[in-house]
């Protein structure tokens, strides 16, 4: 796409709003600070995948409002940090967005010593869709089986894995090790497949995709409660998830903090692809980013463009959006020494 200069054409752009879209989304105030400079929206992913859709399906809602081409670039490269600083190291010519799931930039932000930024360089904006996490594996195998101890996870990275895998893992008594270097879904979907691993950790709506005409199935959902898309699999809490099952022989204390593992596993699993930017902008600009941000949650067109591609939405505004990631980040720190100790834990 192609990136518009914004300087001087704001009142033009203002005429050529509908003005009943004007009413029910951004301010005039707002339009006219957004439009100072150009917007472009930056992925961690290749292009094609889940976030890229959502992007592109954002740009298009955030088109229909602010006017003008948003631009799209997919920075895959370094497992998705060189996204994580574009955005953070911003110059003061245009505005920067990131799409991406909100607990993957709490995790590699605060546990990533070789970043020279944390969590609190982004501000939340708001959420297009949230999604349980769930291991992906062959349907013939028994998570509940006690005589299952060890499992082996294909991933794109062993850090990408330290929740999702590892501290899964560990709250159910298992013995996780991580193969790394895949790709995306579809390359860790493909090495279960082949054998070279037991299970993937992906979303919900991901695995179903990856499962459809193959053996593969979900065969645990990170949640305390059963879901509809996928009624066989285990839940991983409540009293009759997997943790439970599996800790039903351990002394009171042992299931106790096994559970309590679970609970802090299951608050950082979700998957949460948000909108996000660099915090260190003036207060009025991150107002009005949340402003219009919350515009093009609410408007359909963002449904309607993720929906043509097959990906849900299920917005969430600004305000819940901040609070959700400050939980995040809280969660993140209570872990932050399990999660150096699992780093090595589970490297093949």
């Amino acid at each position: 796409m192609v990136v518009v200069n914004w300087s001087g054409l704001c009142a033009a752009f203002l005429c050529l709003v509908p003005p009943a879209a004007m009413a029910e989304s951004v301010s005039v105030a707002c339009l006219e600070r957004i439009s100072e400079k150009p917007i472009s929206i930056i992925v961690p992913n290749d292009a094609g995948g889940g976030y890229d859709t959502y992007a592109r399906a954002f740009a298009e809602g955030l088109e229909a409002i602010v006017g003008g081409s948003i631009r799209v670039a997919n920075m895959p490269a370094a497992g998705g940090r060189l996204a994580l600083t574009e955005v953070v190291s911003h110059g003061p010519d245009e505005t920067l967005l990131l799409v991406d799931n909100l607990s993957d930039v709490v995790a590699a932000t605060d546990s990533d010593d070789s970043l020279e930024f944390g969590s609190a360089a982004f501000a939340a904006l708001g959420t297009i869709v949230t999604e349980p996490s769930v291991w992906l594996g062959n349907r013939d195998v028994d998570l509940a089986d006690p005589s299952l101890t060890a499992l082996v996870v294909s991933a794109n990275s062993v850090r990408s894995s330290l929740i999702d895998a590892g501290l899964v893992g560990r709250a159910l008594g298992l013995d996780m090790r991580v193969v790394s270097g895949y790709d995306g879904s579809s390359e860790t979907a493909a090495a279960v497949m082949r054998g070279e691993a037991d299970i993937a950790t992906m979303t919900i709506t991901t695995a179903l995709r990856r499962s459809q005409g193959t053996d593969l199935a979900p065969l645990l959902v990170l949640e305390d409660e059963a879901s509809g898309q996928a009624p066989a699999a285990w839940t991983l809490g409540g009293g009759d998830g997997l943790v439970a099952r599996r800790a039903a022989a351990l002394s009171e204390r042992e299931r106790a903090e096994r559970l309590t593992m679970a609970d802090r596993a299951r608050a950082l699993t979700g998957t949460y692809r948000g909108v996000l930017t660099a915090s260190d902008q003036d207060a009025e600009m991150l107002a009005c980013l949340r402003e219009v941000t919350d515009a093009v949650l609410e408007a359909p067109t963002l449904a309607e463009a993720a929906n043509a591609e097959g990906r849900p939405v299920d917005p969430t505004r600004s305000s819940g959006t901040m609070e959700n990631y400050e939980a995040i980040r809280a969660s993140q720190a209570e872990v932050a020494a399990m999660l150096d100790e699992l780093a090595t834990e589970i490297s093949q």
